[in-house]
């Protein structure tokens, strides 16, 4: 019902719609994806509401939006797809960047097993960084605005990438493609991650690895 309730300036009905993104219509993508996620990462619709096409066929450019059509929901930093960095088991990377909040070892290492709300209210609380500009890693402080933190960042991602397929496979899928977070900030001093360092990263390795 909902998909042909909803209509575009095209006037095309939403399944007519999706048959022009060539991304969400990617059948490579498709067949080589794993589909022992819990969620069905080609879904057009999430409790009731049509998820969002984020694609911009015109400037052949991707915004990256947890609620939109894969990929855009895969490359999500909320997504779940687990992977593990140096030793500690990460549900998502957005697990990951929250239990970067906290000095406490083992407060990280529960931050880092969830994924979407949960890890985000799970360090809602955790806000001394914002003062100190300081974050933590296994024991390590870095700098915010630090070459070293941003390294940091890199080999996290890299190592999601590398190990996870449903990412890996999506991230590969929008080479060519420029990558957008319009819905994240570019203040360093109050994210633990900007847009721009986000993209940036994700820009990095595909094309880095797809050379």
């Amino acid at each position: 019902m909902l998909t042909t309730l909803l209509k575009f300036s095209l006037g095309l009905t939403y399944k007519e719609h999706l048959k022009s993104n060539p991304l969400y219509n990617n059948i490579t993508c498709r067949n080589k994806v794993n589909f022992g996620m819990n969620d069905d990462i080609f879904a057009t619709s999430r409790n009731g509401h049509l998820l969002k096409d984020t694609f911009d066929k015109k400037n052949n450019s991707l915004d990256i939006y947890s609620s939109g059509l894969y990929p855009a929901n895969v490359l999500s930093n909320l997504a779940k797809k687990p992977f593990v960095f140096d030793g500690v088991e990460c549900a998502s990377i957005e697990g990951f960047l929250q239990s970067l909040k906290t000095k406490d070892i083992d407060e990280q290492k529960k931050i880092c097993a969830m994924h979407g709300g949960s890890a985000k209210k799970a360090s809602k609380k955790l806000t001394d960084w914002k003062d100190t500009q300081k974050l933590y890693w296994l024991g390590k402080e870095y700098d915010r605005n630090s070459e070293e933190y941003q390294e940091l960042l890199t080999e996290a991602f890299f190592q999601c990438y590398m190990q996870n397929e449903v990412f890996r496979t999506a991230l590969d899928s929008t080479k060519g493609i420029k990558l957008t977070h319009k819905s994240g900030k570019n203040d360093k001093a109050s994210t633990i991650l900007t847009a721009d360092e986000f993209t940036g990263i994700l820009t990095l390795i595909r094309d880095r690895e797809n050379q």
